[in-house]
């Protein structure tokens, strides 16, 4: 098992790095997995999902709606351990449609699995989840650890796979990361204008010089491809964040690119 574990890191493609953690993860005992990276603060496109042996229809759902819903990578980040998502913290608070995105999962027999949250270099962070289990009792498993040494180190490996993809980091001015890491806050124009006192024009090309340094046109692209190149920390000001809404009672709008 640890040569297998081991063997990850020499993986030489994101594929061929999917395919060995899902075969280790056969080995454990569960049968499919999923993939959040970034684990960026807000839920949405930006959470870039792959998906390795789940059923397509539960795919396409929440490729169209059920990633906003989805709170286990929040809780487990809140617990900063791995969580049974078939027998969550007494503590955990679920807004209704998070609540009835886990009910649906028993449609897709995805009502038991296993939620990690893995860390990489510039302070990175990552979602593994694994389910589909061949016994159903996986509380009980003595494995729960080596689930997670598998999942960090597969995320690890991932960065480095990633870092060698994306080329040269673009140069972003001080002032630039600091507007990008309010879009990350999911912050409107108007926002980052009032707080960084500045006119709404400004924070304008702001937003026109960070798109076109990052080859992007939106602000979810953008907070993405940073965070994957590590130009954006994803940490406890995020996490922060992340956290509030957790505890919100209501939703509030999200703000648009226009604003």
């Amino acid at each position: 098992m640890l040569e297998a574990i081991a063997a990850l890191f020499h993986a030489t493609s994101v594929a061929d790095l999917r395919d060995k953690t899902g075969s280790i993860f056969r080995s454990l005992g569960f049968q499919a997995s999923y993939y959040i990276a970034p684990l960026s603060a807000e839920r949405g496109p930006m959470r870039l999902m792959t998906n390795a042996g789940f059923p397509l229809e539960w795919e396409t759902a929440y490729r169209a709606t059920n990633n906003l819903y989805d709170p286990l990578p929040d809780i487990a980040l809140s617990a900063a351990e791995p969580i049974l998502w078939g027998h969550l913290p007494d503590n955990t608070l679920l807004q209704e449609d998070e609540r009835h995105y886990l009910e649906t999962l028993e449609a897709w027999n995805m009502q038991q699995g296993v939620g990690i949250v893995t860390y990489g270099p510039l302070s990175r962070l990552g979602f593994v989840g694994v389910g589909l289990p061949v016994t159903p009792e996986i509380g009980e498993t003595p494995d729960i650890d080596l689930l997670r040494i598998t999942a960090q180190t597969s995320f690890l490996r991932y960065c480095e796979l990633i870092a060698d993809e994306v080329g040269e980091l673009p140069e972003l001015s001080k002032r630039e990361l600091e507007v990008l890491n309010r879009i990350a806050q999911g912050k409107s124009k108007t926002g980052i204008a009032r707080e960084m006192q500045l006119s709404k024009d400004t924070v304008d090309t702001y937003f026109r010089r960070i798109y076109a340094k990052l080859d992007v046109s939106d602000r979810g692209a953008a907070v993405a491809k940073a965070v994957a190149r590590g130009l954006m920390i994803t940490g406890e000001a995020g996490i922060s964040a992340v956290m509030m809404r957790r505890h919100r009672k209501a939703s509030l709008p999200r703000p648009e690119d226009g604003d």
